[in-house]
């Protein structure tokens, strides 16, 4: 099986994550397995009528690339039932509803874009009235809702809804993984460090997993004891699709007048190389340039193995940033998160940088500038408002380039702020923790 969160021949974020709990994790086979592939016109799984849920806590998450329609849902009306339906639209979308009535009636969403046709994987859950979003293993939204009592003798559909007198609406469009639908609210640990893992089918909760990795036919195979095997319409498919290249980290470091990028990568598959381009800033730190290209490394093709890469640039100065473009040898190419580092100097302003990397665990590194020097604090908050670390309280100096390492390593997965004070300015900026 192959998980992108950005795209076929993605280079995406790669966190090797430690597994908590009692949920046995076995390792992706990357080089194998299936997609499904649905274009949105007719195509859709309807597997049997799942046990209802009630009004008991439930998790369904998936691997998608779309540009919108149903992930999953049991609805068959087009009026108010029974059901659950859980949709990519511009964000993701829950509809729910208790009865006929429209008893509890709701249709929550999320705030993240994630019908742009790029891998992303996307999950809901819910726990009493709480439903929760998240997209590539972040929580993206928390919204209350009633507490809809889902008792509904109709078939499950994966790629559509029923429509009722209309038939089936709603098509999804584009490719989907490793669906899973679960009796329990899966935490934000279990969701963002199991996305990756195929799931022991015997895991507590798990009530079906279509992991799509057949070769052909029109069975989609339920990997649980629980047989809720999906029969594929239209012109549902199993697809192949390539390993992306999984970069595992990027970073710069400067001594003197030199530049030194490194990489590394935890698979790779048709990788030519990459192409590393710059840019530099003008006055005030504004990005004046086009990207250039720097230099290039050849890339290892394919490979399940770790690989380790670096690049040297001796001709930098001011405030510089880097991106890899990962080439492939059909063509296809995908840029990395950039990087920035100041080579002579800082920029005289008064700025908080994103945290790199983001998500993060245990560690990452806050970068920052001041306009004019003076008494600085950097303090380290939870969700909550409660301080957590102090990274920095002293005297410090403007047009220099600081920088703080946050270490999480006692704290719990969740969403942090960094907040920067400085002769009476201050900023603030959002840290995800995930374990």
């Amino acid at each position: 099986m192959s998980h992108r969160s950005l795209s076929i021949s993605l280079i995406c974020l790669y966190v090797l994550l430690s597994i908590a709990g009692s949920a046995a994790v076995q390792a992706q086979t990357l080089t194998g397995g299936n997609v499904l592939l649905l274009d949105g016109s007719g195509d859709y799984v309807a597997g049997p009528t799942l046990p209802n849920f009630g009004t008991g806590d439930f998790t369904i998450e998936a691997w998608i690339k779309t540009s919108g329609g149903t992930i999953f849902s049991n609805r068959n009306t087009d009026s108010y039932g029974s059901f659950i339906t859980f949709s990519a639209g511009a964000q993701l979308g829950v509809e729910i509803c208790e009865d006929g009535s429209g008893t509890d009636y709701a249709t929550p969403a999320g705030t993240a874009s994630v019908s742009n046709n790029q891998w992303h994987h996307v999950a809901m859950t819910r726990s009493g009235t709480t439903i929760k979003f998240y997209v590539d293993g972040v929580l993206d939204n928390t919204v209350t809702t009633g507490l809809a009592n889902i008792v509904t003798s109709e078939l499950m559909y994966v790629g559509a809804r029923g429509g009722g007198y209309f038939g089936i609406v709603d098509y999804f469009n584009g490719s989907m993984d490793d669906l899973r639908v679960w009796n329990v609210a899966r935490t934000a640990m279990e969701i963002s460090s199991n996305k990756d893992n195929y799931i022991d089918p015997g895991t507590s909760g798990l009530m079906l997993n279509y992991r799509f990795d057949e070769s052909s036919g029109s069975t989609a195979a339920d990997a649980t004891s629980n047989d809720y095997d999906g029969t594929l319409h239209g012109n549902a498919l199993f697809s192949s699709t390539p390993l992306p290249v999984e970069l595992s980290s990027f970073a710069a470091a400067v001594e003197g007048r030199t530049v030194t990028l490194r990489w590394s990568t935890a698979s790779e598959q048709n990788n030519l190389g990459f192409e590393v381009e710059r840019r530099t800033a003008g006055d005030g730190a504004v990005m004046s340039e086009e990207w250039r290209n720097a230099g290039f490394t050849e890339g290892h093709g394919t490979s399940n193995a770790p690989r380790s890469y670096s690049f040297v640039d001796r001709t930098a100065h001011g405030v510089v940033r880097y991106r890899l473009k990962q080439l492939d040898r059909d063509g296809n190419f995908t840029y990395s998160p950039e990087v920035e580092v100041t080579v002579g100097g800082a920029p005289s302003m008064f700025a908080l940088e994103q945290n790199y990397p983001n998500p993060f665990n245990p560690s990452t590194s806050i970068s920052f500038t001041l306009q004019v020097p003076g008494f600085t604090t950097l303090t380290i908050f939870d969700a909550v408002g409660r301080e957590v670390a102090v990274l920095l309280n002293e005297h410090l100096e403007a047009g220099v380039l600081h920088q703080r390492t946050f270490d999480a390593s006692g704290l719990a997965s969740g969403t942090y702020y960094a907040r920067l004070v400085s002769s009476g300015e201050y900023r603030t900026r959002k840290l995800f923790l995930v374990k």
